[in-house]
């Protein structure tokens, strides 16, 4: 909303609905256009440039997840001959422990593969749609370095089209004091004892947020902290994802909250510990942002955007550790550690926090740059 104020009051519109998506579409149609730059925000919605004038379209590219049926094909045909060659030796060896523990590894392997080229070839002909789309853009813009540095290592887009663009955190995300809304967290979470450890994640439960390493990281620091609690904020766990949290003891130290109107959310994030994101990757999240507006440490894997994100005096960003490609773990330890390291430090950490979101992810900073962008598709600019 406070994006939408701006942009009324420097004249220009809104798309939000269908509705008003079609109106844009008929004047298009009809030649009048009434615009200098149409943005579109999501590049999900990209292949809507296809029957835009490209050359006024400027489109924000979050991730990759998308476009991960047109990789997953190549990516998987490698992956099958890494699991042919290791799993015909792991066949010439079944009575060897080793062989046969590494058989039944690249037996899951295959199993996976398989998964990704069917949803590849289902979501193929849509994602090819939109990548035509993003393609056809005069300008795109990435919320971050690593986007842009995957983009281009896969060969979707060329360079001189692709700028970096951080989000700017919401207003209602800060480390000052709001009495009615840390009320209202209080009354959810209970009040806040000095010394203990309330760790939070805030995310839906899709698999790539890896929720089971979420659920074993808080379990394995009760050791230092018996008194540690999760809390998450993101609607209810499955059943599977519970029966973990029951496994590990974590089952009366667990709080599932749905989602939460901004002000209560950022009481939820001020009286947080910190913020654990054991993701295997994010394109950028959010919730990073608001964690440091509102003082709270982050802790992750150094994946994805998140070491870029997140200085060393805001969180802990552990390498990962392990290649995804093989299913090994990742460094499960060092997250443990890392909390431990936050939770013993946390007022640094807090302060770190704060300076890095005013530095960086104000609205303000986010506009002007975007307004630079848009200048540029404008007067046809081949650099940003």
């Amino acid at each position: 909303l406070e994006i939408t104020d701006i942009i009324h009051r420097a004249g220009g519109l809104v798309y939000g609905d269908g509705a008003n998506l079609n109106a844009v579409l008929g004047r298009v149609k009809h030649g009048d256009l009434g615009f200098d730059v149409l943005h579109i925000v999501d590049h999900s919605y990209a292949h809507l440039a296809r029957v835009l004038p490209a050359d006024r379209i400027v489109v924000t590219c979050h991730d990759l997840e998308v476009f991960e049926p047109l990789l997953a094909e190549s990516a998987s045909r490698k992956a099958r001959d890494r699991v042919g060659r290791r799993g015909a030796a792991g066949r010439a060896d079944e009575d060897d422990a080793a062989g046969g523990r590494e058989g039944r590894a690249n037996g899951r392997r295959g199993a996976w593969m398989g998964i990704r080229r069917w949803r590849a070839r289902l979501l193929a002909p849509a994602a090819r749609r939109v990548l035509e789309g993003l393609r056809q853009a005069a300008r795109i813009v990435c919320v971050s370095r690593a986007v842009r540095d995957e983009l281009l290592a896969v060969g979707l887009v060329p360079a001189v089209k692709l700028a970096v663009v951080p989000n700017g955190v919401h207003p209602a995300f800060s480390s000052d004091p709001d009495v009615e809304a840390d009320a209202q967290a209080e009354r959810l979470l209970g009040p806040r004892r000095a010394g203990d450890v309330e760790l939070l994640h805030v995310g839906s439960t899709a698999p790539r947020k890896r929720i089971d390493r979420l659920l074993a990281v808080a379990a394995a620091a009760q050791s230092e902290h018996p008194s540690v609690r999760l809390v998450r904020v993101g609607g209810a766990l499955g059943w599977a994802h519970r029966r973990l949290a029951r496994d590990l003891g974590m089952a009366n130290r667990l709080v599932e909250l749905p989602w939460l109107e901004p002000r209560v959310l950022a009481a939820v994030y001020r009286r947080a510990s910190a913020l654990l994101l054991p993701s295997d990757v994010e394109g950028f999240g959010l919730p990073v942002l608001e964690a440091l507006a509102c003082g709270t440490p982050v802790v992750g894997f150094a994946t994805g955007s998140l070491s870029e994100l997140v200085t060393e005096d805001a969180g802990v960003c552990v390498d990962y550790g392990a290649d995804p490609w093989k299913l090994e773990q990742p460094d499960i330890d060092g997250l443990t550690k890392a909390v431990e390291k936050v939770a013993a430090d946390h007022a640094r950490y807090s302060a770190g926090a704060r300076r890095l979101a005013l530095e960086r992810y104000s609205l303000g900073r986010m506009v002007a740059a975007y307004v630079r962008t848009f200048q540029c598709a404008i007067n046809g600019a081949e650099s940003l």
